[in-house]
């Protein structure tokens, strides 16, 4: 009996482990590339054939299901831009696994259209704007690269402003008041070249995503606008080679993707050589007729990423570092002007996929910015250095639902600013000031994003931020001796977001927003001066945070059968605690660096026009910004309302490219807009042997009107050596216009006792300009 027993059981448990073989649970990971440009595709349904099972993919086209398998499981894949796919895993199946879905077979415009009504349309945020690489490389390359933030200019909205000005002016908001955020690493300051070139490598971009205002609450660090811009970590083949030579700059980039598709690694260099061209000039033209003998300007860049991808944990660590010299002499005046800045950072990300509609991005970063700008006229010496250094940690966390997107996460930031060594001299009298900040900040965010009514979508987000002023030191101001060291009292800050999408149809839509928004650093300029004179100053208790309300209401349509997508949008904003630094005061007059600013108020209003064509050979896009930007500060002009340096009431910006034929292609850019405000003095007079300036408000004299036409030509040329060969021929302001950088008062004394000669000077940068270069890839 007792070995009938044993028998029994041991009978009963190998049936019971068969019966679980049969019952096994297999987790299935993977990732979901498109098969043309291998980028990852979100949002892709991974569905059990013949079942109820599914999930979906992440930002990062990365997914993971578990599900019930005797043998193996049949894998459906859909999204609706993609043709559908199919997919059989099985115990054996080595994991993660790789699909890659290929395009739904549309002619190429019926699929461009259907791009920008996604985005357009049904993009539940107003103001966002998302660009792919082929986006900008399809803008006519000017001066033989094509280029981000050029690209993002000829957006309605966005300023195009002047050459030497490299700030983003978005919706009356200034360049200080914009997050720029590239693969994790923060950049302070976005332009090479006075604005020519941005710091953005165009052949290692991916993405873009541009938010005017209305960012969501994760990337809301700033008034007026965010820039995402990640770089490419997924391409065809185990290597490619790119190299891009003209008579400016050249710029050379590698990617490589290891055949197990676990490592993935690139990187860029980029220098101008104008100073060749230069040689060139003094050689065959004399000194007042050679542009180069009063400008000298150079820059460099170079950014990378490796990415290291194990089950559904990836590892992206980034890295940029570049920098700019500009000089200007004019010995004649006794002119001289250096200036040189620039940008380091590097990031580490940890990506993960913890469930099936669970993920988390975790990322630690440094980035840097310094500046120093060196400025002599006649007997007076200026000396100013700014240098910027900030340290991240943050978390964020998404969370994917049937109607809706949830996203949380925290950030804890350490910055160090030292917002001036300011050495001034005039005569024999000389100033020595320098002031240093420490600050932290710890924040937490959470949003919503879902459906009200099958039309009517909503958009909910907001954050809690503490911010802590730990340490300050002074030298050189009066009170030096008891504020070598102060800390600041801490505060609580908050943002907020709401956005609605009402579609009429599938093809028009209305959106409106409302969000409030507080920044807890300030980018200030020297008041009356328009040369690259920014100063980044924290947030203290005397110098509160800048705090914006800005309120959007727009119609978007897109027209399939005729190619076109059209939108009207309109917007107000208020803004409080905005700074101009009055260099009027001397530093022992002065208790404190914090009392050297005007406070004041700001406010914009406007509205944005753009009708945009894209087809298989032609594209063209047409913008129109009618706007207003007020400021007042009680310290001047009265206490009144003024225009903002950077008030621009009329911006119309028309770009063109042309597929002549598949060996041809012909670009062009006309920019038309308003000249920007300058405080400039309406008559000078001898006061107690001294020449004094009369002026007439704040901001009161209008600069010329700016315009310039810029065209390029493409020809790609057929070669068994390389994988592409493109010849780019560009002419950057091809009238000639002499579009002011700044204007200044040439003052002689005449030939009577106290009489003055007096003449405006107008400075301008590039004249006329052709460029050429040659792009090959191998």
């Amino acid at each position: 009996m007792t070995f009938c027993r044993v028998q029994t059981i041991i009978s009963l448990l190998l049936l019971s482990c068969c019966l679980l073989g049969q019952n096994r649970e297999l987790v299935i990971k993977g990732e979901v590339l498109d098969a043309n440009l291998n980028e990852a595709i979100p949002n892709v349904h991974v569905i059990l054939d013949g079942g109820l099972n599914g999930t979906v993919t992440d930002s990062h086209g990365l997914f993971e299901i578990t599900v019930s398998s005797q043998e193996y499981v049949k894998l459906v894949f859909y999204h609706t831009s993609f043709e559908l796919d199919t997919v059989i895993v099985d115990f054996t199946t080595k994991m993660p696994i790789l699909v890659k879905l290929k395009d739904k077979q549309y002619l190429q415009e019926e699929v461009t259209i259907k791009a920008y009504k996604e985005s357009l349309v049904k993009g539940n945020i107003p103001g966002k704007i998302l660009l792919k690489q082929k986006d900008v490389l399809i803008t006519p390359s000017l001066l033989g690269e094509p280029d981000l933030v050029r690209t993002l200019q000829l957006l309605p909205g966005i300023q195009s402003v002047n050459e030497g000005n490299s700030g983003i002016y978005v919706r009356g908001g200034s360049p200080g008041q914009n997050f720029i955020l590239f693969d994790g690493i923060e950049l302070m300051n976005p332009s090479h070249l006075m604005g020519i070139y941005s710091v953005f490598n165009p052949f290692l971009v991916d993405n873009v995503s541009f938010y005017k205002g209305n960012a969501p609450i994760r990337y809301a660090s700033r008034l007026a606008s965010s820039i995402i811009v990640n770089s490419t970590e997924n391409k065809l083949g185990d290597f490619n080679w790119s190299v891009n030579i003209g008579n400016i700059t050249s710029n050379i980039s590698y990617l490589a993707k290891s055949k197990n598709n676990k490592w993935f690694t690139s990187f860029g260099f980029r220098r101008s050589y104008i100073e060749g061209i230069q040689s060139i000039a003094d050689l065959i033209l004399q000194d007042d007729q050679n542009y180069f003998t009063n400008n000298k300007f150079n820059f460099y860049d170079f950014n990378g990423k490796v990415k290291y991808s194990s089950n559904c944990n990836n590892f992206v660590l980034s890295w940029y570092k570049g920098g700019d010299y500009f000089k200007y002499n004019r010995n004649e005046n006794n002119i001289s002007l250096n200036n040189t800045w620039g940008n380091e950072g590097v990031s580490l990300q940890w990506r993960k996929l913890i469930t099936t509609n669970f993920s988390m991005n975790t990322s630690v970063s440094y980035s840097g910015y310094d500046s120093d700008l060196a400025l002599s006229i006649v007997s007076q010496d200026l000396s100013f250095n700014t240098n910027y250094q900030h340290y991240q940690l943050r978390s964020d966390y998404l969370l994917l639902q049937d109607k809706s997107t949830i996203r949380f996460g925290g950030i804890v930031q350490h910055r160090t600013i030292t917002p001036q060594n300011l050495d001034i001299s005039l005569n024999s009298d000389e100033d020595k000031l320098s002031t240093k900040y420490t600050h932290r900040i710890f924040e937490l965010y959470a949003s919503n994003e879902f459906n009200i009514f099958p039309r009517l979508q909503m958009y909910l987000g907001g954050s809690v931020q503490l911010y802590q002023l730990s340490e300050k030191t002074m030298s050189g101001f009066s009170d030096e001796a008891n504020l070598d060291t102060e800390r600041d009292s801490d505060r609580i800050l908050g943002k907020g977001l709401v956005t609605f999408n009402y579609q009429l149809n599938n093809d028009a839509s209305i959106k409106a927003s409302g969000n409030y928004t507080t920044q807890n650093i300030h980018l200030t300029s020297i008041a009356s001066i328009p040369l690259p004179s920014d100063v980044w100053m924290p947030a203290t208790q005397k110098v509160p945070e800048e705090v914006s309300s800005q309120f959007t209401l727009g119609y978007f349509k897109a027209f399939s059968s005729l190619n076109l997508e059209f939108g009207i949008e309109g917007y107000t904003r208020f803004l409080q605690n905005q700074l101009v630094l009055n260099l009027n005061v001397k530093g022992e007059n002065v208790a404190d660096f914090e009392d050297s600013f005007f406070k004041g108020d700001s406010k914009a209003y406007g509205a944005e026009f753009f009708i945009k064509r894209n087809s298989e050979k032609l594209n063209a896009n047409l913008s129109y910004t009618l706007g207003w930007v007020k400021q007042r500060f009680d310290q001047l002009n009265n206490g009144k309302w003024h225009d903002a340096k950077y008030d621009r009431r009329h911006d119309i910006n028309l770009l063109c490219s042309y597929k002549l034929n598949e060996k041809i292609e012909l670009g062009s850019v006309f920019i038309l807009a308003t000249g920007n405000k300058a405080t400039l003095p309406v008559g000078r007079y001898w006061m107690m042997g001294n020449i004094a300036n009369d002026y007439d408000g704040i901001n009161n004299f209008r600069m010329p009107l700016y315009h310039r036409l810029d065209l390029s030509v493409n020809y790609h040329v057929k070669s068994n050596l390389f994988k592409e060969s493109v010849i780019n021929f560009s002419i950057i302001n091809v009238l000639n216009r002499s579009n002011p950088y700044f204007i200044f008062y040439d003052v002689s004394e005449g030939e009577e006792n106290y009489q003055l000669d007096i003449k405006a000077q107008q400075v301008s940068l590039f004249p006329i300009l052709p460029s050429l270069s040659w792009k090959v890839k191998f």
